[in-house]
């Protein structure tokens, strides 16, 4: 029972993680500054957490995770397409 308990908080603090990560890139001013001068650091950050998350496959799995790895994946193709474009 105590590990059933732990795999749960467990995956609730990489949702919880995962989701303050997008929710910042939502935000306007964060965008902006992103694109400025954060870039590679969030994406650096963004592509650890989606690689930790997509290396547990009982994580990975859960609605909740796929969704926010469908997000996270978004963000990450934004981010190529700017690179691309501004090069």
């Amino acid at each position: 029972m105590d590990l059933l308990l732990k795999i749960e908080q467990d995956l609730h603090r990489i949702e919880l993680v995962l989701h303050k990560c997008i929710s910042l890139y939502k935000e306007p001013a964060t965008r902006k500054f992103l694109s400025k001068v954060g870039k590679h650091d969030y994406i650096r950050c963004l592509r650890r957490l989606i690689g930790n998350v997509q290396s547990d496959f009982a994580v990975s799995q859960t609605v909740a995770l796929q969704g926010l790895l469908a997000e996270a994946q978004q963000i990450m193709d934004e981010f190529g397409e700017e690179t691309r474009t501004s090069n």
